[in-house]
């Protein structure tokens, strides 16, 4: 009696875009390049952001998103998952998230954008701040 074997996967997730290219549409090559030049500069690149108008990418590393991927036995590995955004300058493109929140949680379709609002900031007493006790 033959018994086959069941094939192995493998399951990880790793970088869905970077610098706004797809992973998997990145040459060996273009990659190779991209990982040398993060490793050998200790700053931020400042490369263009593809997600936002007349903006730099302002975090180290360049990675947008991550995505799940697969292999199964030897064979290739191919992104199966959908993309997952873990820049927050995704999360401001095209103010789509804002008009998402507007439309699904206010029922608005013209929401009021604020910056952050400072709202545990320590109160002092009148007065507090002329005489130092800050």
């Amino acid at each position: 009696m033959v018994t086959l074997k069941k094939p192995k996967f493998r399951n990880r997730y790793s970088i869905g875009e970077w610098y706004g290219s797809g992973f998997e549409a990145l040459t060996p090559s273009d990659r190779f390049q991209r990982a040398k030049t993060e490793v050998e500069t200790n700053a931020i690149l400042g490369l263009a952001c593809p997600f936002q108008q007349d903006a730099k990418c302002n975090k180290k590393g360049g990675v947008c998103s991550l995505r799940q991927y697969q292999q199964i036995g030897d064979g290739p590995v191919s992104g199966v998952g959908p993309v997952i955004t873990t820049c927050p300058q995704r999360f401001l493109e095209s103010d789509f998230i804002f008009r998402w929140v507007g439309e699904t949680l206010l029922q608005t379709n013209e929401p009021v954008v604020l910056n952050e609002i400072g709202f545990l900031d320590r109160l002092w007493p009148k007065g507090a701040q002329a005489i130092g006790l800050n």
